[in-house]
């Protein structure tokens, strides 16, 4: 598979307001575009251009550039959106309880984006930034391939590398921004460490031009590169491409993943096979915490308007409204036992946060689907609702699971009528993706077989909602998000509409083929 890559030497220099920030990544986004770049590369700290502009004759500082989170992000997802690219919109400060994280972004067309903080900070970083390091290190998953995001000082690290390697990555991006040729040639001449030491391809870019009046900012040196391992395939110093030096530029080329698996195997040295993991430790093999956030956004029609829509990782900030939905959803009679309480979802939050997902409208909390990973034998699938979730406390979550296992999904009622539960269950199944899972599976309820329970059995009443001659609120719904049938269960649930019958149906991954990864 071939995978055209652009990198941007993005120019600093002083502006007046954010839509000539937004100008000038839009001119370098479109030129990509043009070059039918299937991801773009933007430098670090690009956002501190936004520190040129002053707010009432006042300077301002790295503490106000979360300020401009929402408005980064709208951005480069709509340019994503716009292109079908795969944009890394460089890095960007954000605010996190109160802590700043210097967080590179990658935003897919479908309008996901994905974060990875930076793990190592240079001193004025930690000293004069205030920054705190990230601690959890991830591949992203892509249709044209596994890669990387490590930011400028992270890939002088070499065991960090070895582990996204080890986690199937080819392609590593390097966001940087360097002040001298001292501090450029250390990210440089790593980057060429690691494509020989991995056997992977390094783009990486940094910031070219000035920023008079922001401190840290006003010295740049950068330089975009493509750079491949050193074998015969690939140019002899390892470079595909670079731009010149301090230009105000854009470089592009075409990197082969078929060359990479040739290397890998026959190439005329075969460094990550020949490593001696006999004598020192395998740091591929290392667990590591891919835990990451998850943010979607979108636009729905909503009585005649446009609703935006967002699709994240529910916090600890979440939890009074998203129990408040839970009232909502089952008001008296329904006992107050069914509404989640705050233990439960403190528990999702630090358990198993990929699988805690809220869903907003207009900015308002409308709903939630919550999941927990499992080992789960397809020759022994009758289990009980309570069992399987821990009664909603999920503290029985395996890490190793091979199962995503939805416990509850619930949608506030007066935003029933915009399929917000679709949507969180694709958002769902993109976890199951992301995770290399082999299926989502869940119990439906089936609230519509009381009416017909004396006059046909569970399987019969099944059957007829699967064949679509019976409409069931749940089972119906899952159908309609591409759920199928695996197993009727009795006793799943404490359910008197149910007759205490639980329908199990489940979402295959369709990137895996015999529990392993298409190519």
């Amino acid at each position: 598979m071939k995978i055209r890559v652009s990198a941007v030497q993005y120019k600093l220099h002083t502006i007046n307001s954010f839509n000539e920030f937004a100008d000038q990544v839009t001119n370098y986004v479109k030129t990509a575009a043009e070059f039918k770049a299937d991801f773009v590369l933007f430098p670090e700290f690009i956002t501190t251009q936004l520190l040129s502009i002053k707010i009432n004759g006042n300077q301002q500082g790295i503490g106000d550039l979360p300020k401009y989170t929402k408005a980064y992000i709208e951005l480069f997802t709509t340019l994503a959106n716009d292109t079908g690219m795969f944009i890394i919109g460089g890095t960007h400060i954000i605010k996190d309880e109160d802590k700043l994280y210097n967080t590179a972004h990658l935003f897919y067309p479908d309008g996901e984006v994905k974060q990875q903080t930076k793990l190592h900070l240079t001193p004025t970083e930690v000293t004069n930034w205030q920054i705190t390091p990230g601690n959890s290190i991830r591949i992203f998953e892509t249709p044209k391939g596994k890669i990387a995001l490590l930011t400028c000082y992270d890939i002088e690290f070499p065991e960090v590398v070895r582990m996204v390697r080890g986690l199937g990555a080819d392609i590593i991006f390097c966001p940087s921004c360097t002040d001298d040729r001292h501090g450029f040639n250390r990210v440089r001449y790593t980057c060429h460490a690691r494509t020989i030491e991995n056997q992977v391809y390094v783009v990486t870019t940094g910031t070219v031009g000035s920023l008079p009046t922001v401190d840290f900012m006003r010295a740049n040196f950068g330089q975009a590169a493509i750079l491949t391992p050193n074998d015969i395939p690939f140019p002899q110093n390892g470079i595909l491409m670079e731009g010149e030096p301090n230009h105000d530029m854009i470089v592009t080329a075409d990197l082969d993943l078929s060359l990479l698996y040739e290397i890998r195997k026959t190439g005329s040295v075969t460094t990550w096979r020949d490593r001696r993991t006999d004598l020192y430790p395998d740091l591929s093999k290392f667990q590591v915490n891919q835990r990451a956030r998850l943010e979607k956004r979108l636009l729905l029609n909503n009585g005649g308007k446009n609703s935006a829509i967002q699709i994240r990782n529910y916090t600890k900030e979440d939890i009074p409204g998203l129990i408040e939905i839970q009232q909502e959803s089952f008001p008296p009679p329904f006992s107050s036992e069914l509404w989640w309480n705050e233990e439960q979802l403190t528990n999702h939050i630090n358990i198993f946060p990929e699988g805690a997902l809220c869903v907003e409208v207009d900015g308002e909390l409308a709903g939630s689907i919550t999941g927990l990973k499992v080992n789960f034998d397809t020759a022994k699938p009758n289990h009980r609702w309570e069992e399987i979730t821990d009664n909603g406390y999920i503290t029985n979550h395996d890490p190793n699971g091979n199962t995503l296992y939805v416990v509850d999904i619930c949608i506030r009622p007066t935003y029933r009528r915009l399929d917000l539960g679709k949507w969180l269950m694709q958002s769902m199944y993109e976890v199951v993706v992301h995770q290399g899972l082999e299926r989502l599976l869940g119990g439906g309820r089936m609230p519509g077989y009381h009416k017909h329970a004396d006059a046909m059995t569970p399987e019969e009443y099944v059957e007829r909602v699967v064949q679509g001659q019976l409409k069931d609120p749940v089972i119906t719904f899952l159908l309609r998000c591409g759920r199928t049938p695996l197993e009727l269960v009795d006793n799943y649930l404490e359910d008197e509409e149910s007759h205490n019958y639980g329908l199990l149906m489940e979402w295959r991954n369709p990137h895996r083929i015999n529990n392993s990864f298409k190519e």
